[in-house]
Order: structure tokens, then sequence, then C-alpha cells
């Protein structure tokens, strides 16, 4: 009897990931990522200098710092190096404090230039997935719709600085309230609550907003989840690939951190397409079989 189910879905799961092998070479998704991908770098630099600008309306400088040197100190093992490094970081983050509205205009017309771009090949790859026409609205429609989403974005991305800078505050002086036991697991669940919920959120966002026409609610729970499986599995897979991988610094040498960047950023755009296919697909399946 364990053979006879065994074998139908084991069809099953073979006949899912043709199909999914077939979305991804007839909608050339993997090219689509890498447009995503290049787009995303584009945005990095406006909205870091936007992030800047917003985080030193509401925070004064010197706790940003303490929160800054908590974070790197909790993700990489102290050493002189790593001190050096951290100095320079700080002289370089006062500077830019300085000039903060500076940066604010530099950011905001640099942003209004590429999130466009961006949230165009986004909108492309997600139609391509869930089977939208991405022409069916007019130019200005589109572009008021990536007015908004930009400023969305912005107010999200605003929102995850402050949830980090606020939980780096937090670990650095609120455990010392707590008893000495419970500060490191404390630190690690809520830390994990907090990263994957907001992930998701930003995911559900994503799919909701971006494409032409969203599609149903449980796909985009379905689609969502996914990606936060799938992105957080990837982070584990690319640091340990960082740190076993000496070949990399001998290929790039001190550009090795944009190398990881770009790397980074084409994995992720493509986990994106590939949860929404697989949210996609599943239900095709399950309402029309294979």
């Amino acid at each position: 009897m364990k053979r006879r189910r065994t074998a139908p879905r084991l069809a099953a799961v073979w006949h899912f990931l043709q199909a999914l092998h077939q979305r991804f070479a007839r909608e050339h998704l993997f090219l689509l990522s890498a447009g995503i991908a290049f787009n995303m770098l584009l945005c990095v630099v406006p909205i870091g200098l936007l992030i800047l600008w917003g985080i030193a309306l509401l925070l004064p400088a010197d706790l940003v710092e303490t929160a800054f040197q908590s974070v790197l100190l909790h993700l990489v093992a102290p050493s002189a190096q790593l001190e050096r490094l951290l100095q320079g970081v700080l002289r370089e983050l006062r500077i830019a404090f300085a000039h903060s509205s500076i940066a604010g205009v530099i950011g905001a017309v640099g942003l209004l230039w590429s999130a466009s771009a961006l949230l165009q090949s986004l909108r492309t790859g997600l139609d391509a997935v869930f089977g939208r026409d991405s022409t069916s609205t007019g130019w200005l429609l589109h572009r008021l719709r990536d007015a908004a989403l930009t400023v969305a974005l912005l107010l999200v991305s605003l929102l995850l600085g402050a949830l980090t800078i606020g939980w780096s505050i937090l670990t650095a002086f609120g455990t010392e309230l707590l008893p000495e036991p419970w500060h490191s697991p404390l630190q690690r669940t809520l830390g994990l609550a907090i990263t994957l919920v907001v992930e998701f959120a930003l995911f559900l966002f994503l799919f909701s907003a971006v494409p032409s026409r969203p599609p149903a609610l449980r796909v985009r729970l379905v689609a969502s989840l996914a990606a936060v499986v799938l992105l957080e599995l990837a982070r584990v897979g690319f640091l340990y690939y960082l740190q076993h991988a000496p070949l990399l610094g001998y290929i790039y040498g001190s550009y090795i951190g944009l190398a990881a960047l770009g790397l980074w950023t084409y994995y992720a755009s493509f986990l994106l397409l590939l949860s929404a296919t697989v949210a996609h697909e599943l239900f095709r399946f399950r309402t029309h079989g294979a």
C-alpha cells in the first residue's frame, strides 16, 4: 500500500519540477533575475543616502555609532584589522551625518531615476511568472504607480533601518535588566523572529503591489513564505561559501565586497522569482492537475 501511494506522489513531484524548469526556460527568468539585480544595485546608493538622511533626522549620531559598533562586533570576530576598519567607517559616518541634508537631496534625485527602472524590471518578471500583461495599463498610470511604490519602499526601508538600530540598542543596553542566562537566547530568538516577520511583510508587499494585477491572496502568502525560507537558506549557504572560497580573494582582490554584493543581489532576485513561480505552479497543479 505504501508503494502504491508513494509512486503517484513521486510522479507528481517530478511533473511539478518539470513544469518549473519549463517555466524558467520559457519566460527567461534567469535573464530577468539579472535585470532586476542590476537595477537593484543602481538603487543601493540613493536608497542608502535617503536612509542615512532619515536616520539623522530621527536619532543622534552618537546613538547610531554605538548601535553600528554593536552590530559589527556581533557579526565579526574582534581583531586589529576590524578595529582599524571600524574607526575608518565611523569617521566617514560622522562626515556623512554632518552633510545629511545634502545626502538626502542627492539620494532623492537618484532614487527617482533608478527606482522606476527597478520597479519596471521587477514588474516584468512578476508579470511573466503570474501570467499578467505588463502593457495592459497606460504609461502615465505606470509612472504614478512607480512614484507611489517608491515612496512606500522608502518608508519600508526607513522602518527596517529603525528596527535594526532599535534592536541593536535594545541588545546593547536593554538586556542588562534581564538575568544573565536569558541574554543570549533572548537575543537570538527575538532577533530571528523580527527578521522573519519583516522579510515576510516585505515580500507580501512586493507580491501585492508590484505586479500589474496581483494574484490570489493564498498565492501571495505561499510565495512570501517560500521567499523567506529560500532567502534564509541562501543566506546561510552564501556566508559559508564566502568563508570557504579563498579563490574569491585572489580573483577580486580588494573588490571582493562589491563582488559579494553583486552575487547576493542576483541570488535574492532569482529567489524572488523562484518563490513566485513555485507558488503559482503549485496552485495551478492543485486546480488543473499536471
